[in-house]
This record gives C-alpha cells, sequence and structure tokens, in this order.
C-alpha cells in the first residue's frame, strides 16, 4: 500500500485523561432502642345489636395483632327495657341498664362482645358507642429475646428492601461542582516530574439496613440509615472532562455495644465501597487512510462433472 495515496482524517474519540481505583471506608454510629415501639389507635364507633339473641354479638376483635391494652368505654344509649351484658375476652365484666356506661383498662385485650336482654319477647335492638385507646405492638416476636450477636447488613434503598451495589445507581457517585470551576493544584510525580493537576470532589451517598434477629432467628427489628461522605482526588481533569464512577464493590458490617441503659443500645456500621473513578473527555485524532466500500460479493458457478459410463458398457462378448 502506498501511503502517498492515503488521505488524513480527524475523528472524535473518547479518551481517559486519569483513572484510579480506591477504597472508601465509611463508619457510621447510631443509637437504637432494644425493644419495639408500640403503636397507639383511637377506635370510636356506634353499634346495634339485636334483643333477646342468644348469642353474643362482637362489636370489636383484635384477630391478627397481638400485645394489645388499652382503656374502653362502652355506652349503652337505649335498647328493649332490659339490660345488656359487656362481655370481654370471653368474660361477663358487667351488666348495665339503658343510660349507663363501663369504663375499664385491659392489659390483654382480644375481644368485646355485648348480650342484649328484653323482660319480654318483643323484636327490637340495643342501641350504643364504643370508644377505645388503643396500644399495641405488631410483632408476632412476643417472649422472645434479641440477640444482639447476630445481624445482617445490606446495601438498600430508603424502604430497607435489598440493592445490587454494582447496578449504577444504587450507590449515588456524582462529582459536587464548585463555583470556579476545578482548582489548579500542583503535584510532583513519583519520578521528580512537575504536572498540574485538578482537585475533584466525589460524593458518595446510599442506604444500609440492619437486621436484628431474635433467639429463634426470626427478624426482631430493622433499621435503615443514610450515609453519605466527600471525597477529594487530585486528577488530571482539565476543561471539558467529565467524572465517570463505577462501583465494583460494597461491604457492609455491623457491631453492637450495649448500653446501661437496658432500653438502648450504640450501633457502630463500617461500610467499605471500592469505587473505579475515571475522567473522559472528547478529543479529536487524525488517522491515515482511505473511505472503503464495499466491493461487488463473487458468484461461483457449479458445474456438474461428466457422466461416468457403466462398467459393462465396456465388456466385449
Amino acid at each position: 500500500m502506498n501511503i502517498n495515496t492515503l488521505e488524513r482524517h480527524c475523528i472524535k474519540a473518547l479518551k481517559v485523561f486519569d483513572w484510579v481505583n480506591s477504597v472508601l471506608n465509611i463508619q457510621l454510629k447510631e443509637i437504637t432502642k432494644i425493644k419495639e415501639d408500640k403503636f397507639d389507635d383511637l377506635i370510636c364507633c356506634d353499634f346495634q345489636v339485636p334483643c333477646n339473641s342468644k348469642v353474643p354479638s362482637t362489636i370489636w376483635t383484635g384477630l391478627g395483632v397481638e400485645n394489645i391494652s388499652g382503656t374502653i368505654n362502652i355506652v349503652f344509649h337505649c335498647g328493649c327495657g332490659g339490660i345488656m351484658d359487656v362481655i370481654v375476652n370471653g368474660e361477663k365484666l358487667i351488666s348495665l341498664i339503658e343510660g349507663a356506661s363501663f369504663c375499664a383498662t385491659i392489659s390483654d385485650l382480644q375481644s368485646i362482645n355485648v348480650l342484649c336482654h328484653s323482660p319480654s319477647d318483643q323484636l327490637g335492638f340495643c342501641k350504643g358507642e364504643l370508644k377505645m385507646v388503643l396500644h399495641f405492638n405488631p410483632f408476632k416476636n412476643k417472649g422472645s429475646c434479641i440477640d444482639l450477636k447476630k445481624t445482617k447488613c445490606f446495601l438498600s434503598d430508603s424502604c430497607g428492601n435489598p440493592l445490587d451495589p454494582t447496578v449504577p445507581g444504587s450507590i449515588i457517585c456524582e462529582e459536587l461542582q464548585e463555583e470556579n470551576g476545578r482548582k489548579n493544584v500542583g503535584a510532583m510525580l513519583p519520578n521528580g516530574q512537575f504536572v498540574v493537576l485538578q482537585k475533584v470532589k466525589v460524593l458518595k451517598r446510599g442506604f444500609v439496613t440492619v437486621e436484628f434477629f431474635d433467639e429463634k432467628g426470626d427478624i426482631w427489628k430493622k433499621c435503615t440509615i443514610p450515609f453519605s461522605e466527600i471525597e477529594t482526588f487530585f486528577l488530571c481533569a482539565p476543561i471539558g472532562t467529565v467524572l465517570n464512577c463505577k462501583i465494583t464493590d460494597f461491604d457492609c458490617e455491623t457491631y453492637i455495644i450495649p448500653s446501661l441503659d437496658s432500653e438502648w443500645f450504640e450501633m457502630i456500621i463500617f461500610i467499605k465501597i471500592c469505587q473505579d473513578i475515571r475522567i473522559l473527555g472528547e478529543v479529536k485524532i487524525e488517522v491515515v487512510g482511505n473511505f472503503c466500500e464495499p466491493r461487488r460479493a463473487i458468484e461461483i458457478k457449479k458445474t456438474c462433472s461428466a457422466p461416468i459410463p457403466p462398467s459393462q458398457c465396456f465388456s466385449t462378448f
């Protein structure tokens, strides 16, 4: 090939101006409760039950929720001229006449039923009102103890759902732009050469979730905690270049330090993030060559060979 017949062309290409691999270590300290927080609820409703029913009518039940306690207030407005029995957790506590009310605090509240009686066989309804202030714990590990030596820490979203750290966006990694752009900093290379580098600040942020387990191995408590850290790099990052950040590995460990107060404990979380930091920018490159065009396809014609006569044709009689 004669180089004198080639043409010169300029093309755009993505150039790596600088490239470093680094490990970021983040330490978090959090204080949390050992015991689960209880929930409060206020219930207020009117009820109407038939008179002279042989079966008590349920006006409230805590089906599916454990560890309920609270204060109840029942008012018997009117009925069939008789009395109304108040039954809590299957046990009759009191009989109310019309216009009377009953108030009590129950430590283990499961159900509330009423049974309306009438001195005659007349049909009708007993009407009343129920007011309740409830305190309850919806978690099912009642009676078990938390195992402070058993925890699980992982990268997650803000709702505690696990994330793959290598998927873009699982950990936010972006450059913090300064008002006057990147600052130039002089540096001496190991070979003694003096160079001018740029100061690049990189922000990492995301969420980790820590799960605690009880003695049975069931999840006792879950905490989702945000993290963030700003790193400073000195890179070859001239004007027009951009930061490209890729997370290559992630690790999270949790250590529990019991407090003198039995209600609280301290979590120390160690996060390790392995990252690939590159400074990229478009550059123009001059290349020597000619534009090529596709050639025409070569058609190969297949021909048949001459037939071979049978051997008996050459026999002499």
